[in-house]
């Protein structure tokens, strides 16, 4: 997919696998379940 793109090792392919799935999982947390964002408020 990326011409010239590579990973030098094991725990370079670990971490980045990592920070990936940390972001992914940030993203959908913040969309929601119904592909929106969802803006949540605290009331007072």
């Amino acid at each position: 997919m990326m011409d010239g793109f590579a990973i030098s090792g094991f725990f370079s392919a670990l971490l980045a696998s990592l920070v990936v799935s940390l972001v992914s999982w940030m993203a959908s947390w913040y969309v929601g379940p119904t592909g929106q964002i969802e803006i949540i408020t605290a009331r007072r």
